[in-house]
């Protein structure tokens, strides 16, 4: 799948459908969160009252990943707007604290919620989503001169909808 890891939100919203179990499969190629293992073996040819059970599991530990990640997000803007990084002559200060690093180690498989907050809130387009995206992406720190926080939003968006391949990262925008 092209979307790699980004696409797990769209896949689990599909195995809450009992039509749309065949996603199974499609899930675990895609999960790399260490707290899914053991993986579900995906039986196809079972009926699909069986493969219900097996999507199950998967639908509530992504409930449960997207309660924590809008509580690490929460978090991580109440970071961004204490007085200490709001007064900061350091940008990097933003892409730190102790929420940002707890959504860094969520990994990849949160890069569809992100996208979604980035799409829907006008108001964090200007703000600092595209180092978290940077982070799980392209681990190596970038330095930028100025960057336009509105380009780097469609930047972000360009590349998730061309397929997220990680040599057509956005840069400086």
């Amino acid at each position: 799948m092209q979307l790699g890891p980004a696409a797990i939100p769209l896949i689990v919203q599909k195995l809450t459908f009992a039509d749309e179990l065949d996603a199974l499969q499609l899930y675990n190629d895609l999960e790399t969160d260490p707290e899914t293992d053991p993986k579900l073996e995906v039986d196809l040819e079972n009926e699909s009252d069986s493969r219900q059970r097996q999507a199950n599991p998967i639908v509530d530990f992504n409930r449960s990943r997207n309660i924590k990640f809008k509580a690490l997000a929460a978090a991580w803007e109440d970071h961004q707007n204490s007085s200490e990084v709001m007064f900061s002559a350091n940008s990097w200060v933003y892409a730190s604290g102790e929420a940002y690093e707890e959504l860094r180690e969520m990994g990849p498989s949160i890069i569809g919620n992100i996208m979604r907050e980035y799409a829907f809130d006008e108001e964090s387009q200007s703000g600092w989503w595209y180092r978290m995206l940077h982070a799980l992406v392209v681990p190596e720190r970038r330095y930028y001169q100025s960057v336009s926080k509105k380009n780097q939003y469609e930047g972000w968006k360009n590349w998730l909808e061309e397929g997220a391949k990680p040599d057509s990262v956005p840069v400086h925008l």
